[in-house]
This record gives C-alpha cells, sequence and structure tokens, in this order.
C-alpha cells in the first residue's frame, strides 16, 4: 500500500479512517515480511501462513505467539529497523481489526490475502550481474503492481461505496477499474522514484535490458534507458488519468473523501515530472509544492473544472518533460 496514503488518511472521516488505517497496517505488515532479507524462503512462508490465519480467526493466541516466535528478534536493515515496531505490535493491529465491522473488514481481507498469495507467486530470479530484477517485462511489472497496490484500490473503492451508502452517486461497481488503475500509478510512481536507490542495493523491478550500464562494468548505475523511462512515465500518467475521473466521481461532501485522493493523485502526477526531467538519485517534488498541493485542493475540492485545470497542468508538465526525454534519446542515437 502507498506510503503516500499514510500521509492523506487523517484527512478521511472518522469510521472511514480507522478501517482505512488499520488496512494500511495490515499491508504495511506483509510488505514488512516480503521485504525482510535475511529471512529463508521456509521461514517468510510461514510467517505469511501465521499472518493470514489471523486475519481470518484474530482470537487464535497460539498463532500471535507463533508470528512471534518466527519473527526475527534482530534487526535487519535500516528499512526493516523502523518497521519493527509494527511487527512487535501485531497483537494490537490484529484486535483494532477485528473491532471493525463485517462490511468492513471482508474487503481488507480480501485485499491483504490477495496480496500475500501475490508475493508468493513473484518468483525470485536468480541476479543478473549481481542484480535482482524482480520483473522480466511491462506485464510482469503491472501484475506485481496489481498485487501490492491495485488490491488497494480495489479495496478503497468498496469501503467507499460502503461508507457512502446506497443512496450516493458513487457506485464500487462503475469505479473498480479506475480504483484498481489508481493504485497501479501510485506504485509505477513510487518504482520509478526509486529505482536508482533500488539498484544501489542490487535491486530493479526492471529488466536488465532496460538499464544504462555503461558507467560501471556492469552493475547498473545510470537507471533506465531514456526510451524506457519514456514509456514508464506515459504508461503511469495514463492511470493516473484514470485515477483523475476517480477522484472526481466522489461526491464533494464530506471533503475528506476527495482530498485523501487529491493529495495522492497530484502528488504523484507532479513527481512524474520530476522523475522524467531529473537525474538526481531519488527526485522528488518540493516542501513547497506540497504544500500548494494541498493548499489548491482544500480551495477547489468542489469545483470539478478547476481541479481539471489543476489536474491537467501536472499532466501536461510530465508529459513535455518526458518527451523532451524522448527527443534527446532520439537525438544521441542519431
Amino acid at each position: 500500500m502507498s506510503r503516500t496514503f499514510a500521509l492523506t488518511i487523517p484527512v478521511l472521516p472518522g469510521e472511514l479512517r480507522d478501517s482505512v488505517c488499520c488496512a494500511y497496517l495490515l499491508c504495511r505488515i506483509a510488505d514488512t515480511i516480503e521485504d525482510r532479507a535475511d529471512l529463508d524462503d521456509a521461514r517468510r512462508a510461514a510467517l505469511f501462513d501465521t499472518f493470514s490465519g489471523l486475519l481470518v480467526e484474530p482470537d487464535d493466541d497460539a498463532l500471535l505467539a507463533r508470528f512471534a516466535t518466527l519473527w526475527p528478534k534482530r534487526e535487519g536493515s535500516a528499512d526493516d529497523a523502523a518497521y519493527q515496531p509494527l511487527m512487535r505490535q501485531l497483537a494490537p493491529v490484529i484486535v483494532a481489526h477485528a473491532s471493525l465491522t463485517p462490511r468492513q473488514r471482508a474487503p481488507i481481507n480480501d485485499c491483504v490475502l490477495e496480496m500475500i498469495d501475490g508475493m508468493r507467486l513473484m518468483v525470485r530470479k536468480p541476479p543478473e550481474r549481481g542484480v535482482l530484477h524482480i520483473c522480466s517485462d511491462l506485464e510482469e511489472l503491472e501484475r506485481y503492481c496489481h498485487y501490492v497496490a491495485g488490491t488497494v484500490g480495489l479495496m478503497l473503492t468498496q469501503l467507499f461505496a460502503d461508507h457512502l451508502g446506497a443512496g450516493s452517486t458513487f457506485s464500487a461497481d462503475a469505479q473498480r477499474e479506475h480504483g484498481h488503475r489508481f493504485g497501479l500509478g501510485l506504485q509505477l510512481t513510487n518504482i520509478l522514484k526509486d529505482h536508482r536507490v533500488d539498484l544501489s542495493r542490487n535491486v530493479s523491478f526492471f529488466p536488465a535490458e532496460w538499464l544504462d550500464t555503461r558507467r560501471s562494468n556492469g552493475t547498473p548505475a545510470q537507471g533506465l534507458l531514456p526510451q524506457y523511462k519514456h514509456r514508464l512515465v506515459e504508461r503511469t500518467l495514463e492511470h493516473l488519468e484514470a485515477a483523475h475521473l476517480y477522484t472526481l466521481a466522489l461526491p464533494p461532501e464530506p471533503q475528506g473523501l476527495r482530498l485523501f485522493c487529491l493529495w495522492a493523485l497530484w502528488m504523484s502526477a507532479a513527481t512524474m515530472r520530476e522523475v522524467a526531467c531529473s537525474t538526481a538519485p531519488h527526485p522528488k517534488i518540493s516542501r513547497a509544492e506540497v504544500g500548494e498541493i494541498v493548499s489548491a485542493s482544500q480551495r477547489h475540492v468542489a469545483d470539478d473544472a478547476a481541479l481539471e485545470a489543476h489536474f491537467r497542468r501536472y499532466v501536461d508538465d510530465a508529459r513535455e518533460a518526458a518527451a523532451l526525454l524522448a527527443g534527446d534519446h532520439l537525438h544521441d542515437s542519431n
């Protein structure tokens, strides 16, 4: 589940805020199990089994004890250390999840269980030239994004629809595809934004042939080749355009639902501009721009035309930067 959503959860209405916060923590636990590098396959599988069991049987103290025994007591990487308190406090998260209504728990369970199934299915390939490549093509990349983020978009769609009630114009059935693509767009943004940092850890979500290896004896140093970056920026923007339609389909009241989506959406679109035009190891938007996004979205939350204009500006800027990138590549190749 995108960390961007974690920053926006507090703006949601109370009951919905609680269920989405709980869902975020459960997804983060699954991510942490998957990402822990020093787990062997058998222990990772046992942790997934135990965690899945707790979602279905939250009162099973034996499962809680088993999880505590299986999870390493030592801290791994810096990222592992950041989530170690969460992993040690699994019980309160499970209790909070169990306190939700059945209609809230059902889509959360569907999301997290499918996420775990997907993590099991994504085969760990042997490294190439010292780099672990998670995905072999665009189809596999988007399948990965579905498991870790598209499922979240589907879950949120159901939670939103249930919160708004049968009288709302927001229909879960009508918005499922757009909600799914919202998740894909945010996840692709994060992967593109972080891909150079991932490469420094000898990990890449992209196949080896998409990467520039000219500077360091076969170990990718420069990140994506321009033609592949252009292609992925465009694909991500297409998903974000679906997310924009999804956001406008939400009613302007309560404002928190639109703001929750707008902040994540606009920050992602603005980040794609930085990804397209920046050579920094970790391209990101400025704090000032984050402030502008928050202010403008609050000011225009009920004005669809103004929201369209703001979003279009972010997308057009990103597309222009990506087109310049592609043009420079063609010029260099000639």
